[in-house]
Formats: structure tokens, C-alpha cells, sequence
């Protein structure tokens, strides 16, 4: 882009074409006619002298054939005539009479090379050249003239044309000579203004700009020369050369001197309406002709100059926009954004405004001006011709909507944007930022209403492969495989394949959860091959790995875990192969290579709190081994290196962890002493252990916290057994022996009274209490109460409150019951400073108890929070607390809905089957007896919640039988808890005591008679709330 450019700087040059020969009076018409040769060379003179040369030129040319005239006068007839033409050019505008001119002066100076009027003739000639155009021409006759002054010639005024053909020109390097002569010489401040400027623009076109800084300062006076564009045009020339240098301070100088397109168009009125001023003092003044025709030539350049400029695009946006980019180049990028800012609303129907409008927006987003850039943004998108960057403003600004986290506005965006461009790429780049913002705050179900909105309206554009893509991931993720595997179908025939790969991982995924595990196997390995180093590949060898090892193959599965780690860095997905692998290691009784690979994976990444899982894991491994020295010290390591991060909530988990195993290990220890003690003082005990293997199983089972090494000792060492035995055995021949003795001497005596074990000393026993004492010599001396104390005492004098919560949640949660927060912690919900800070472990349990309070509050932190505690640790108790509290506020919907959510995130959990029986129990109490029933019977697919939850399940389809009136139904399920229940006694009396009711209602006593007699044989139902209800009622 670059200004316009204007060439009526010509006309300066005719403004010194004449170099007045004569002044005196004007000729007058009204005077007598003398024809005589004296009389026409009076009316001759007079004429010239009144500049009135082509009046006189037939009179010229007719005393030129004269033959009275002597041949001296001939050379100034001819010049004379000759310039007559040059006056027809300016009196009547006929071009023509310039030749006629121009072959008079040549025919002049051929005839009379040595006339003094020879340098006038040429000076006339470099004048003809000059307003034809020929600069080149012209010089060669101007230049002559001021390199060897004449009389006659002024000197001043060539030199003032020679400037002009060469800034007419922009012959800047060729003309500086001429432009220090000038300023040197000029008569007056103006020129000497207008000289420096042109001196100081052709030094900065050579490269020196020494001077630059000082002499722009000229630049803020009002001569003329400033406000001609060609003049401002050159500045810009300078500046744009100056900047391609790389010397971008000064570049910004000249730019900045440039006159605006406003000031420019001011001041050229200015100097117009000076000129016509003087022109008017001019004009009419025969005298002042030569002042009237130079002051009328720069009027009518002026005039033309301003019309140019006013039909021209305003420039002044171009020239801020080179200041700003100067300014951007320079790294003040504030004094860019500001100067882009202004024009935005100075200049709203510039042809550029649609630029200007972005580059002010992209700074801003460069400068982090959040109001600001979105302000633009949606200036630019509100601007219904504003398209050519529609989709980098749209993008750009929902980036800022995500950071900002105005997920509302990003929506909104993506809205107006399909409603509009759906096909532009930018609709493809919009979609997927409301996809992931969508899943990755959980909104699923919201991301579903939103893509299949868009699929309906825009399922043939470019966008439908993004739309098909996301609304899989929706389906997906409510486990809706079946319409997820058509989409995503859909993706992978797309020809598009940007998410196809991802797709083809999804798809099997589907398959996986309509339990078509052989397909979904099939799918995962065809992926693997064909996308083999996907990002999605560690995770789909996981996958395989669950696939083949749910079908039987553990050794293909541990191929598949091998190559987790080959194809990720994330560690926390290593960590979960690494688990996998350990856990099939551990099936198979491989035991060491599980302990030695755990073992390697936590050293290699000690550093990292990703480790904890593992960590866990071999600890928990160590302890089903009996070694529960070994568990805690493995815990005790990275609990200390983590335990300040109180982010990180798997940190919690195995705080509470060590709690747990520290003190269990204090109590085997005591127990064990005490055992061993026991054992040795009472050998009747001891026999009993060693030699009843009934008494033994009865014993260990009943005091199970005893060292491991004791019931390795007397349950599976033999010779350990032996010994003790033998012992015994010494003891027991002995008195078999007197009983032998007695019955051969008196047989009718009594035997004698087998005699009480004397306490003695076994050395096995003492050789396995001072094994187990070595062994405890391991145990820390600081307890893990005492030395979280410790460092409660030092988070509190430090002022940690996060820590502080951390150690009070972790020692509330090992107490039985579970201790409560006190009125300090509670407080801390408010605390709009220090909640943010406190772990998910130690906000939950805050608030369990402020729920008591204030469960508003509490439904309000957990819906707004959810984006932090999903896939989280804390994550089940949280949403099962918001369950509760909707359930308890009489939410009854939104408490149905949440309990769905717990139950879909962690379906085998306990938690899951209460979360069943409380929706089935609304249901019912809502009429929705269907519903109820669809939902309790859910828990009877869980073999692992055999027992009471299924019994409660019965019970509750019961229950909504009878509540629907379809009674002999409900006795078909009371009977089945009768039947298939024992042992769970007040279950049971509840179903003796609500099918007794059922047949009675039903108007069947006899068998309520029954079932109330085989209630009556049932053994251990005599205390529960059941039987005293059967018993107030039925007795």
C-alpha cells in the first residue's frame, strides 16, 4: 500500500518562467497610429514593455521584413517573436505556440551565438522543455546557466527550477547539491524551510541521517512545501526506505512528520485561501503581471493539489498503520495497539477499516487486553462486511472465552457462527472448542442436545465430520454405544480423515460395551496396525490387554501392558499398565518378578507424584505377604517427599494409608507379645494351638491382628510343630505311663489325674519371640500419629491451613466413628482465600458436616466444582454427598439424577447399590412403580453385592408391588427373601412381617397363618423390630 501519487508539481515550474526585460507603462489602444518606421518601433516597445508580446508579434514580424530596419535590430525582432509564443502558451493555453517558440530560440541562437540575448534564449528554451515534460532537456540548458552566471539571467530562479525538475523528478542524490545551494542562498525563511527539507530527505535517501533528528524539527512550521502531497509523499518514501534498512527509530521520525490526511487537507485550504488573497491584490495590475501569473500558477497548483487529495482514500490510517508496525518492529507493541485503537473509531468506513479493526484486536490479545480484544471482536463480528478474518476474530476470542472460562459466550459463538458460515473452516475449529469444553467439564448430556442440533440443520457441510465426531464422544460417554458406533462409523467413512484414527479407537470401544469382546478385540488390533504410532496407541494396548485377559489369555495380555511404555510418556498410564501387569504376576504366584518390577518402576520415578498408585500397590502386596514392615516403610518415602502438594489427592488416600498401616502394625506387635507370653505361660493353650487343628483355625480367626510369622510358625512349620509337640509329648508319656502302672497294681483304683504342663522354657519359642523383636527393630520409634502431630503443630505455626486440613481430615477419617470439623474448619468454606487452597480430601469432609448447616451451599460448591473433583479420588463421596443433599432438600429429581450419575461413574462400587435402592425407594414414593422396579433390579445383576443389597432389592420390588396393589406379586418376592435369606436376620422378619401383611390383604389367613408359624421356627429373629411387630400385630 503506498499514497498517491501526484504530478502537478509541473506547474511550480512555470510559475519562474519569465525573467522581466522591461517595465514601463502600458500601451494603450486609445493612442494615435503612427505608421511611419518610428511610430511602429514606439507601438513595439510599448507593447513589450506592457508584456503584451503577442499583440505585438504581427507588428514584430512585419518590422522584421522591413527593409528599413538595419540587420542589428533583427536578432532582438527574432527573440521577441519567438517569445511571444511562450506568452500565447500562457495567455491562451495553446501548446502549440510552444514549438513555434522552441524552433524560434534554436533558429536564435544558430543565427547569433554571441547576442547577449543568448542566455535568455536558452534560459527560455530550458522553460519550454520544463512545461513539456523533458526534464532531462531542460536541465542541460538550466544547469549551463547557474554553473556560469550572465546578466541578465537570474541566477536564484534557475536554481529554484533546478530543484524543482529534480524533486519533480525524485532525483534526491542528484539534486542535493542544488538543494544546499539553495537553502545557502534562499531569500527568505520559507524557502530556506523548503530547501533543508528536501536537503534533509535526499541525504536520508543516501543513508545519512546524522542530521535527521535536528533538522525534522523544521518540519512543524507552516511553509507551504509541507502540505504538497508530493512532498508528504516523499517523506513516506523515506520512511518506508529507512524501515527496509532496518533503522526503524528514525523511519518512525520521518513517518511521524508526515502531515495526516486531515492536516494536510487543512492546510492546503489555508495556503489556498492566502493565495487567493494575493492574487487578488494582483490581479488587474498591469505592472504586477509577472506576481499575478506566479501567484495564479501556484493557485491553480494548489487548488488541483487539494482536489487530488480530496478524490484520493484517506491515508492517514495507512500512514498509522506503518507507524504502528515501526512501533511493533521495536517491541512497543502498547504505543501500536493504541494507535490501532484510535483509527478503529476514527476511521469505521475506511477502506481499510476491516484491517485496522484486526490489527487492533490482535494486539490486544497480544497484550492480554481481555475487554478490550473482546470488545473488537465483537465490534469486527457484528460488521456484517467484515468476512475476510471472521474466522481467526472467531477463534481467537473463544480462545479468550475458554481462558476466561465464558463457556456460555463460547457456546453462543459456536451457535451464531453455524447459523451463518457452517461450512467455513472456522465452524470445523469453533465446533471442536465447544466439543471439548463440553467434556471437559462433563456436560455430556448437554454436548449431545448441542451436536445433534447441529447435526439435523447441518449434517451435508464441512462441519458434519466434527459434529458426527463430538456427538460420538457424547454418546459414548453416556454409554450410549450403539448411536455412538453409528457415528462414528460415519467418521471413518467421512473423507476427511482427520479423526479417523480416533474414531476407528472409539468404534471398538463401542463394540467393547454391547459385550461384543471378540469384535472389539478384532477392531483394537486393526487399529494398532494400521495407526501404529497413534497417540491413542498406549491407551489402546491397555484395552487390549483387559480384552484379552477377560477371555482368558493372561500371557497375550501382558504383551499387550508391555507396550504401554513404548508408546507413552504419560506416566500416570504407565503406572496403570505397570498395575495390570503386577496384578497377573501376583495371580500366578509370581510374587517376586511383580515386587521386583514395582519395585524398579518407583525408584526410576521417585520424583514423581504419579508414583502413589504403585506405591500403594506393592505396599498392599507386601502385606498380604505378612510383611507389614516392609508395607509401611515402601509408604513412608513418598509420603514424605509429596505430603506438602495438598493438591494432590491421591497424596490423601495414602496418608490415610500409613495411618492405617502404622497402626496396625503397633497392635500386632503388642498383640503378638502379648501372644507369646500367653503361649508360654499356659502350655495347656499352647498344646492346644499346636495339637487341635479345629482349636487353631478358631483361635487365629478370632484374633486375627497377630504377626504373620506366629501363624506360619504354628500352622505350616512341622518342624516348629514337632518340637513343641515332642515336648509334650514327654509330659504326656509320662503320665500314660503312670496310669499303665496304676491299672496293673489296682485295677479297681481310679487313674490318676493327668497333671497341669509345667511352665517351661521352650527354646523355639524364644528363638521366634527374638525373630519377631529383630524384625520390629525396623518399626519406626515415632508413631504416625505422633509424627503427623509434629507436623500439624509445625502447618499451624506456618500458617498452612491446607496442611493443616489435610492432617485433620486424614486423622478424622482413621477414627471411629469418623471425627467431625470443628467450628474453625467450617468457617473455611467462607473463606473465599483459603477454600481454593484446600484439598478435595479435607473439602469433603468440611462438608459433610456444613451440610448440616447449609446444604444450599453445599449443592452450590459441588455443582459449581465439578470440573475439579471429577476422576478424582474424591469424586464418588462428593457426588454421592450432592445426591444425599438433593434427596434431603426434597430435590427429589435432581437427587434421582445424581444418583444415576454415581451409579453410571462407579457401577461396581458399593455405593452404587445404595445409590439403586434410594432411587427405587423415590420412585416409588413419586408412583413410578415401573421405574422403581427397572432400577432395583439392576442390583440383582451384581453378583458381588450378594447378600443384604439383594435382600434389600427384593424387599423394595416388594414394597412397590404392594404400592401398586399388585399384592400377590410382592408375595412371590417376600417369598424369595424368605426362602434364600437366612442369616440376615432383621431382613428376613421384615420380609416374615410385610408378606403376612401382603397375604392378609389379600384375604388369604391361612397362608398368613403359615408363614406366621414358620416365622415362629425360624431361629434368631426374636430380637429384631420385625418380630415385635409380628408379635404386637399377629399374636
Amino acid at each position: 500500500m503506498s499514497l498517491p501519487s501526484y504530478v502537478d508539481i509541473y506547474r511550480f515550474i512555470i510559475v519562474l518562467l519569465f525573467a522581466s526585460i522591461f517595465h514601463t507603462a502600458a500601451y494603450s489602444a486609445k493612442s494615435p497610429v503612427d505608421e511611419s518606421l518610428a511610430g511602429q518601433l514606439q507601438r513595439v516597445n510599448t507593447l513589450i514593455h506592457s508584456q503584451q508580446l503577442v499583440e505585438a508579434r504581427p507588428l514584430l514580424q512585419a518590422l522584421r521584413k522591413n527593409p528599413e530596419v538595419t540587420a542589428k535590430m533583427h536578432p532582438t525582432l527574432d527573440f521577441y517573436v519567438a517569445l511571444s509564443y511562450v506568452f500565447e502558451y500562457f495567455d491562451a493555453n495553446n501548446k502549440g505556440a510552444l514549438d513555434h517558440a522552441l524552433t524560434g530560440f534554436d533558429a536564435f541562437i544558430t543565427s547569433y551565438p554571441n547576442n547577449t540575448l543568448v542566455p535568455s534564449a536558452r534560459y527560455n528554451i530550458g522553460d519550454i522543455h520544463a512545461i513539456s515534460k523533458r526534464f532531462k532537456e531542460a536541465l542541460q540548458a538550466y544547469i549551463p546557466l547557474y554553473m556560469n552566471p550572465v546578466p541578465g539571467v537570474a541566477r536564484q530562479e534557475v536554481l529554484k527550477k533546478i530543484i524543482l525538475i529534480y524533486i519533480a523528478e525524485k532525483q534526491w542524490s542528484a539534486g542535493l547539491p542544488y538543494f544546499e545551494a539553495g537553502m545557502r542562498s534562499a531569500e527568505s525563511s520559507i524557502d530556506r524551510t523548503t530547501y533543508a527539507a528536501y536537503m534533509l530527505i535526499a541525504k536520508a535517501k543516501q543513508g545519512d541521517v546524522s542530521e535527521s533528528r535536528q533538522m525534522l524539527e523544521f518540519f512543524s512550521s507552516p511553509a507551504p512545501v509541507f502540505f504538497t502531497p508530493r512532498f508528504n509523499t516523499s517523506l513516506m518514501d523515506v520512511g518506508d526506505q529507512l524501515r527496509d534498512e532496518g533503522d526503524l527509530a528514525t523511519a518512525s521520525l520521518f513517518y511521524q512528520f508526515v502531515r495526516s490526511y486531515e492536516s494536510l487537507q487543512v492546510g492546503l485550504k489555508q495556503h489556498i485561501r492566502q493565495l487567493e488573497r494575493k492574487l487578488k491584490r494582483f490581479e488587474g495590475n498591469i505592472v504586477l503581471r509577472n506576481f499575478y501569473v506566479d501567484t495564479k500558477t501556484e493557485l491553480d497548483n494548489a487548488t488541483a493539489d487539494l482536489a487530488a487529495l480530496e478524490a484520493s482514500p484517506n491515508y492517514t490510517p495507512l500512514l498509522n498503520w506503518r507507524i504502528a508496525s515501526i512501533y511493533m518492529a521495536m517491541g512497543r507493541d502498547w504505543e501500536a495497539f493504541w494507535r490501532f485503537r484510535e483509527m478503529v473509531d476514527l476511521y469505521p468506513d475506511h477502506e481499510y477499516a476491516e484491517d485496522i479493526l484486526f490489527a487492533a484486536f490482535s494486539l490486544g490479545r497480544k497484550l492480554g487486553e481481555s475487554s478490550e480484544s473482546v470488545d473488537l471482536s465483537r465490534r469486527y463480528l457484528e460488521t456484517d462486511k467484515f468476512t475476510r478474518y471472521r474466522g481467526t476474530v472467531s477463534d481467537e476470542i473463544t480462545t479468550d472465552y475458554l481462558e476466561l472460562g465464558e463457556y456460555d459466550e463460547l457456546y453462543e459463538m459456536t451457535r451464531w457462527y453455524m447459523g451463518i458460515s457452517p461450512d467455513d473452516p472456522a465452524a470445523s475449529l469453533l465446533l471442536f472448542k465447544c466439543g471439548m469444553a463440553r467434556l471437559t467439564r462433563f456436560q455430556t448430556l448437554e454436548l449431545i442436545a448441542d451436536f445433534q442440533g447441529y447435526k439435523d440443520q447441518h449434517d451435508d457441510t464441512r462441519s458434519a465430520l466434527v459434529i458426527n465426531y463430538f456427538l460420538g464422544l457424547g454418546h459414548l460417554t453416556e454409554q450410549h454405544n450403539q448411536e455412538a458406533l453409528v457415528l462414528f462409523e460415519e467418521v471413518i467413512q467421512n473423507e476427511n480423515t482427520r479423526f479417523r484414527a480416533d474414531a476407528s479407537f472409539r468404534k471398538a470401544l463401542c463394540v467393547m460395551g454391547l459385550d461384543r469382546i471378540e469384535e472389539a478385540k478384532d477392531l483394537l488390533l486393526e487399529f494398532v496396525n494400521r495407526y501404529p504410532d497413534n497417540p491413542l496407541r498406549a491407551q489402546a494396548e491397555l484395552v487390549l490387554g483387559n480384552l484379552v485377559d477377560m477371555l482368558g489369555d493372561a500371557n497375550a495380555a501382558l504383551e499387550h501392558y508391555y507396550l504401554i511404555d513404548q508408546y507413552t510418556d504419560d506416566l500416570g498410564l504407565r503406572a496403570t499398565g505397570e498395575l495390570k501387569i503386577s496384578r497377573i504376576w501376583v495371580d500366578r504366584g509370581d510374587v517376586d518378578e511383580s515386587i521386583e518390577r514395582l519395585t524398579a518402576f518407583i525408584q526410576t520415578n521417585e520424583a514423581s507424584p504419579e508414583i502413589i498408585p504403585v506405591v500403594s500397590a506393592l505396599a498392599n502386596i507386601h502385606d498380604e505377604l505378612g510383611q507389614p514392615r516392609v508395607a509401611l516403610a515402601i509408604i513412608e518415602k513418598p509420603l514424605y517427599r509429596f505430603f506438602e502438594i495438598t493438591e494432590d489427592e491421591q497424596l490423601d488416600e495414602l496418608l490415610v494409608d500409613y495411618l492405617k498401616k502404622d497402626r496396625s502394625l503397633r497392635e500386632i506387635r503388642e498383640n503378638t507379645e502379648a501372644f507369646l507370653n500367653l503361649v508360654a505361660n499356659t502350655p495347656d493353650l499352647l498344646k492346644e494351638l499346636i495339637g487341635d487343628r479345629g482349636k487353631q483355625y478358631h483361635y487365629f480367626k478370632k484374633n486375627p491382628n497377630l504377626d504373620a510369622l506366629v501363624k506360619e510358625r504354628f500352622v505350616k512349620d512341622n518342624g516348629f510343630r514337632a518340637v513343641i509337640m515332642d515336648h509334650f509329648k514327654v509330659f504326656d508319656d509320662a503320665h500314660a505311663a503312670r496310669v499303665k502302672n496304676r491299672a496293673l497294681k489296682k485295677p479297681e483304683a481310679p487313674a490318676p489325674v493327668q497333671k497341669p504342663y509345667p511352665i517351661v522354657e521352650l527354646a523355639v519359642l524364644e528363638a521366634l519371640k527374638a525373630e519377631i523383636e529383630a524384625l520390629n527393630e525396623s518399626i519406626p520409634e515415632l508413631t504416625a500419629d505422633a509424627w503427623l502431630s509434629n507436623q500439624l503443630n509445625e502447618a499451624k505455626a506456618a500458617g498452612n491451613v491446607p496442611l493443616v486440613v489435610r492432617i485433620l481430615t486424614a486423622l478424622a477419617i482413621t477414627q471411629t466413628p469418623e471425627g467431625i470439623p470443628d467450628a474453625e474448619m467450617l468457617a473455611l468454606v467462607d473463606n473465599e482465600e483459603l477454600w481454593p487452597q484446600i484439598g478435595l480430601a479435607g473439602k469433603l469432609w468440611i462438608l459433610k458436616e456444613y451440610v448440616k448447616s447449609n446444604p444450599q451451599g453445599v449443592i452450590d460448591f459441588i455443582e459449581a466444582s465439578r470440573v475439579d473433583y471429577m476422576n478424582s479420588s474424591a469424586e464418588l463421596g462428593m457426588t454421592k454427598l450432592l445426591a444425599e443433599t438433593y434427596q434431603n432438600v426434597d430435590r427429589v429429581q435432581d437427587a434421582i439424577d445424581t444418583y444415576k450419575t454415581l451409579i453410571k461413574r462407579f457401577a461396581s462400587a458399593d455405593e452404587s447399590g445404595d445409590a439403586a435402592i434410594k432411587i427405587g425407594r423415590m420412585e416409588i414414593e413419586r408412583g413410578n412403580y415401573k421405574e422403581a422396579r427397572q432400577q432395583l433390579e439392576t442390583i440383582l445383576h451384581h453378583n458381588e453385592w450378594r447378600g443384604q443389597r439383594h435382600g434389600d432389592a427384593l424387599l423394595w420390588i416388594g414394597r412397590s408391588y404392594v404400592a401398586e396393589g399388585k399384592l400377590s406379586e410382592a408375595h412371590g418376592f417376600y417369598e424369595r427373601i424368605m426362602l434364600g435369606y437366612p442369616g440376615f436376620n432383621e431382613l428376613l422378619a421384615t420380609a416374615y412381617y410385610e408378606d403376612i401383611t401382603t397375604l392378609k390383604a389379600m384375604n388369604e389367613p391361612e397362608s398368613a397363618q403359615t408363614v406366621f408359624e414358620a416365622f415362629k421356627l425360624t431361629p434368631g429373629l426374636e430380637d429384631t423390630k420385625a418380630a415385635a411387630l409380628i408379635r404386637k400385630e399377629f399374636e
